[in-house]
């Protein structure tokens, strides 16, 4: 006797019918129990009859919508299949008789798994035709690409009253799966990982709370990734009024592990072991609105929609595309190559911001006011956010965060901010884990070291250097946010936050800018064997000590500094950056790069789409944040110019100054006098806190034969 799929299928009808009508009906379950001798050979056939009923699925544009609850990356898309197609599946699931070894036998459950055994390598098996179609209707939706769709597939059978023990899945299941429900609603629950939970009983078990519970019904399509597999335990907690079957897709080839076999499971569900797994996300067809489209928006545009980036780009994952450009004005002429008439110009924010198809914004405009607006709306209507302004992530860091927790599935990319070029951002964020950082010092600034190399290299005044760095595009027309050291406060206020946990509100960094250095200091320095950089500077000037309960102190600066020519630093010349990071582990460590421009700038923009688009970097952008003391005062040996009128007693008086700050005098530096009523010469401190040479310096001007307020500058 074979198989009668269509009494399957009246039987299943029936069953629907009934159970609307609120018969308690088990025709599936009795179902399976329709077996014969020749089914065995029936199913290598079976495998490549498609479903009797399956349609095509639209889009997904927005899977916001279908979110859970409060915990990222749980969605539940309602009414995926009609009744026709869920029977039709029912129909081939239980066409594989209960005697073959396809059905594997577990505790409360039993399962079927498609596409072979994982392994690394992954070497997968053909599905099932009508496994495929079902992988096919994914990529339709857009929640797989058609490089990454499906290739796996595990089928369980839950009876009722049946369920699955709180748990956590395989590294095979990553970095994102679909499960489909057919046959009966069934509830789940989701506990905090006991990782997550202070109060944990004395036996290490996490207090049974259930942060989110809902029911998963038939018909419906279930999506899982991130914090809801690394951060969460689920359950199956009862399955309602009849057998459930749940299809679980993946494609196991990007998995970063290897899937236990069907005996492996049932051992570790026997044991109750838990299988940990790294964070990983699903990936994203990004669907680009970008505001400003400059001289970095350009370069964007370029890499995203070039023809042999796309097919790069597409040969990772990625799927991409910018859809709508902000502008002030539309009309302009602007030189973008490979522009899309499907990219659309438009002046008005509110045209991508209430746009359910802009899943992602790119804010490349400028100035604050206007870009918080766009970013915290971009953020509440859900959508991602990638940056490149500096000065908003600085100033409103802790907005940002909390908007950040309020909308847990948005992702928010800001690695164009520090740097241009160097990826710093994305090393912080990954690279510093297991490692106490201990200094971050790094030259932040193209515009000012292009000028200081160029008053040192070529002996160029400070206001000539100023009008050169202006006419090459290097200076802006008001450049006191580079010569000033306001651009390097944001970027190390950042990088500080990456470092040491604790917000700094950039105002409350001492800064000093470039207009006071002249060509006589780069003499004096190289009497020293140095030179001198602006510099960001955040160090760690006392850790956290736990048994007092108190918290790390650090110090952050921005200032000229004074380096010695055998320090890295001492060697970037040019609009070149450079940031040096001392840690515990790692010792000492660069990172040199372009700090501008159009193509740097828009190759780090690009990596966050990238990041974005592949489900990869971190849920936690700004890492997390904890309380640091934030040192106002700093110490450094320090270098002070003083300009004078020549005289007899001048060492004397000004000695007996720097006794009454405390400031101890390391060294005195003149070079020949060649004008008497204008002697600039050096001192140099031991160790002390700026506040003191403040204090030393400010006094030292109110003498009458010094002409202006000293300079002084820390030396590393």
């Amino acid at each position: 006797m074979t198989l009668d799929f269509q009494q399957l299928l009246r039987e299943e009808r029936a069953r629907l019918r009934q159970q609307r009508s609120g018969k308690d009906i088990t025709a599936v379950k009795a179902a399976q129990n329709v077996t014969s001798q020749s089914a065995f050979e029936e199913e290598e056939k079976l495998d490549l009859v498609p479903l009797e009923s399956w349609s095509p699925r639209p889009h997904v544009a927005n899977l916001e919508k279908y979110r859970q609850g409060d915990i990222p990356s749980i969605y539940v898309i309602n009414d995926w299949m009609s009744e026709n197609e869920e029977a039709a599946i029912l129909n081939k699931v239980y066409a594989i008789p209960d005697s073959s070894a396809k059905w594997v036998k577990l505790k409360k459950r039993r399962l079927q798994l498609w596409g072979g055994v994982v392994e690394s390598p992954f070497h997968p098996e053909k599905l099932p035709a009508w496994i495929e179609q079902l992988n096919a209707s994914l990529v339709e939706a857009g929640l797989f690409s058609s490089e990454n769709q499906p290739n796996h597939a595990l089928i369980n059978e839950y009876g009722p009253g049946d369920g699955i023990m709180p748990h956590q899945d395989g590294p095979s299941y990553f970095p994102f799966v679909a499960i489909l429900s057919a046959g009966a609603d069934a509830d789940m629950a989701f506990r905090p990982h006991r990782s997550m939970i202070d109060d944990v009983s004395a036996d290490g078990a996490a207090a049974d709370r259930i942060q989110l519970h809902f029911t998963v019904k038939r018909r419906s399509l279930l999506l899982f990734t991130d914090e809801a597999y690394t951060r969460f335990l689920h359950s199956i907690d009862n399955v309602q009024g009849g057998t459930r079957i749940s299809i679980t897709l993946r494609n196991a080839a990007t998995a970063q592990g290897v899937v236990s076999t069907p005996q492996e499971t049932k051992q570790r569900e026997a044991t109750n072991q838990p299988t940990k797994h790294p964070t990983m996300a699903a990936r994203i067809s990004l669907n680009i609105g970008m505001f400003g489209c400059g001289t970095v928006g350009g370069g964007v545009y370029e890499l995203l929609h070039n023809p042999a980036k796309i097919k790069h780009l597409g040969a990772m994952g990625v799927q991409a595309t910018i859809a709508k450009i902000c502008v002030q004005n539309v009309s302009k002429q602007r030189n973008l190559q490979y522009f899309s008439d499907k990219t659309k110009m438009t002046a008005s924010y509110d045209d991508i911001l209430n746009d359910s198809s802009i899943n992602c914004i790119i804010e490349l405009m400028g100035g604050v006011t206007d870009a918080k607006d766009v970013v915290f709306k971009a953020i509440r209507n859900g959508k991602h956010v990638i940056t490149a302004n500096k000065a908003l992530v600085a100033n409103h860091m802790t907005e940002i965060v909390q908007l950040l927790k309020e909308n847990p599935t948005v992702r928010f990319g800001y690695e164009a901010s520090v740097c241009g070029g160097i990826p710093i951002i994305h090393t912080l964020q990954n690279a510093y884990g297991s490692d106490e950082i201990r200094e971050i010092a790094g030259i932040m600034n193209g515009t000012t070291n292009y000028m200081l190399s160029k008053m040192e290299n070529e002996g160029i005044a400070y206001e000539a250097v100023l009008k050169e760095a202006q006419d090459l595009g290097y200076a802006e027309a008001n450049p006191s946010a580079d010569v000033d050291g306001f651009d390097v406060q944001s970027k190390i206020a950042i990088l500080a936050k990456l470092g040491f946990g604790g917000i700094i509100d950039p105002p409350s960094i001492p800064t000093l800018g470039i207009s006071r250095i002249s060509t006589v200091d780069f003499e004096y320095a190289k009497m020293m064997n140095s030179t001198i950089k602006l510099l960001g500077v955040a160090k760690l000037v006392k850790p956290a000590d736990e048994a007092k309960g108190t918290d790390p102190e650090i110090s952050v600066f921005v200032s000229p500094v004074v380096v010695p020519r055998e320090n890295v630093i001492a060697s970037i010349g040019g609009a070149t950056n450079l940031v040096n990071i001392r840690s515990s582990n790692l010792l000492s460590s660069a990172y040199v790069g372009q700090g501008a421009g159009r193509f740097p700038t828009a190759n780090s923009v690009m990596n966050d789409v990238i990041q974005l688009a592949r489900g990869e970097g971190p849920f936690d952008p700004f890492k997390q944040t904890r309380s640091v003391a934030l040192q106002p005062d700093f110490e450094a040996h320090f270098y002070v110019r003083m300009k004078i009128t020549d005289g007899v007693g001048i060492i004397r008086a000004i000695g007996q100054l720097a006794e009454q700050a405390n400031v101890s005098i390391n060294a005195i530096l003149q070079s020949p006098i060649t004008d008497r009523k204008n002697v600039e010469f050096v001192l140099t401190t031991d160790l002390t806190s700026q506040s003191r040479v403040r204090e030393m310096c400010q006094n030292i001007s109110n003498l009458s034969f010094v002409q202006e307020e000293p300079l002084f500058i820390p030396m590393l």
